[in-house]
């Protein structure tokens, strides 16, 4: 990215419940580039459900890319979470769109830092989604 602008405006409310969006211009190799975005959260006691769905706007020449994904979490255990998401990539020619699987389990042993493991599985490989078993450390700030 050379130079970029953008904003995000989000309305939450009192039932547990938020939508926001996003929009970012930049340039990339002098070309302006556009991403739009909607998502979404609700939480309600142990249970969470996340979305969200994004356009790139091409550069000249290239194609259009878009993805969404959905995210249920549920807490199992205290500080043990279930962690499950569909992520759909449609991108542009002549990549085929991909259909992405997650199953996980994530540890927050302190509110800033997560342990995760999960299970990634497609319906064809895609060089953005690797199958297979994935680890990770947060600290959130």
């Amino acid at each position: 990215m050379d130079r970029s602008v953008g904003g995000r405006l989000e309305y939450a409310s009192l039932g547990g419940w938020s939508v926001g969006g996003s929009y970012l211009s930049f340039t990339d190799a002098g070309r302006w580039r556009h991403l739009t975005g909607l998502d979404t959260l609700w939480q309600r006691g142990p249970l969470e459900l996340m979305g969200e769905f994004a356009v790139q706007e091409p550069a000249r020449g290239a194609g259009r890319q878009w993805g969404l994904y959905l995210q249920p979490v549920a807490e199992v255990l205290p500080k043990v979470y279930l962690v499950g998401r569909y992520e759909y990539f449609d991108q542009p020619a002549p990549e085929p769109a991909v259909n992405i699987g997650v199953l996980g389990l994530a540890y927050k042993p302190r509110p800033f830092i997560v342990l995760k493991g999960e299970y990634l599985f497609a319906d064809h490989r895609a060089e953005e989604s690797p199958p297979g078993v994935k680890t990770s450390f947060t600290v959130l700030f």
